[in-house]
This record gives C-alpha cells, sequence and structure tokens, in this order.
C-alpha cells in the first residue's frame, strides 16, 4: 500500500486501514482517466467511502446538478474502475443489448418451429405415400384402399 493509512471504523468496533494514497490515486484515475483500461475518465465523479455500508462508492452529478450513485464496491482498486466501465451507459449501450438478446430469441424460436415443421412435414409424406401407394423405396405398389386398391 502506498500513501498514508487511516483508520474507519466498521460499526462493529473493528478498525480497518484505508489506504489513502492509494484512494487518491483512484480517485484521481476515475476523474481525470485511465489510458491502460480505456477510461477517458469525468469530472463529475467522485469517491467517497461510505462508513456505514465499508464499500466505496463512486457518485456522478448529472446534467441537471443532481447526485447518484454511479457504482459501490468493497475495494479501492483497479477492479472499481472496471466495475465503473462496465456500468457506464456511454460506453454500453443497453438497447443493443437489448436488441441482440431479442434477436437471439427470435432466431433460436425460428429453429425450433423449423424442427417442428420439419418433423411434421416427414410425417405428413410418409403418411401421403402410405396413403397413395408409395413404399419407402420409392416404388409405386398401388393404393392402399378404394376400389382401385389392394
Amino acid at each position: 500500500m502506498t500513501g498514508i493509512l487511516l483508520a474507519t471504523g466498521l460499526g462493529s468496533g473493528r478498525i480497518a486501514p484505508i489506504d489513502a494514497g492509494n484512494a487518491i490515486d483512484i480517485g484521481t484515475r476515475i476523474r481525470d482517466g485511465d489510458p491502460t483500461l480505456g477510461w477517458e475518465g469525468d469530472p463529475n465523479l467522485s469517491l467517497c467511502y461510505d462508513h456505514d455500508h465499508g464499500d466505496w462508492v463512486v457518485t456522478h452529478v448529472d446534467l441537471t446538478g443532481r447526485p447518484y450513485i454511479a457504482v459501490t464496491h468493497d475495494r479501492c482498486d483497479v477492479t472499481l474502475i472496471l466495475k465503473l466501465i462496465a456500468s457506464d451507459n456511454q460506453r454500453t449501450n443497453p438497447w443493443e443489448d437489448v436488441r441482440k438478446a431479442r434477436e437471439a430469441a427470435e432466431l433460436r424460436l425460428a429453429a425450433e418451429l423449423d424442427e417442428q415443421l420439419s418433423d411434421i412435414n416427414q410425417k405428413a409424406r410418409w403418411a401421403i405415400r402410405r396413403d397413395i401407394g408409395w413404399d419407402t423405396r420409392g416404388q409405386f405398389v398401388g393404393f392402399s384402399g378404394g376400389p382401385h386398391g389392394s
């Protein structure tokens, strides 16, 4: 760990060390960006520690000036930034994910329908051949019933 160690109470009388230097580094990388992770940064983000829950909280101030929680994580390290990247709606388009899931479901349903229709088609073909007198080798053997059949 680098930097200053701060002690924080966890509510149950326990004391846990917080690496202030690492928190400052991660906070700076969240705001200014980290090219090694592909994160451009956002000056409207802030890093805080929630003493009540023992989590690191990244808050964002939206265009109207209202703060909201962007992401929470139990550690203040690179995984916090990775979690922030994964939840970033500007990077990931949730509507695109919905569209892809819908297309996959439609393809799955089409394949199931094709399989069902194929089974029905084979059964109907067999029944028609049997009724008009074709055997399984494709030879005409006459009608199976009626005045011309055997």
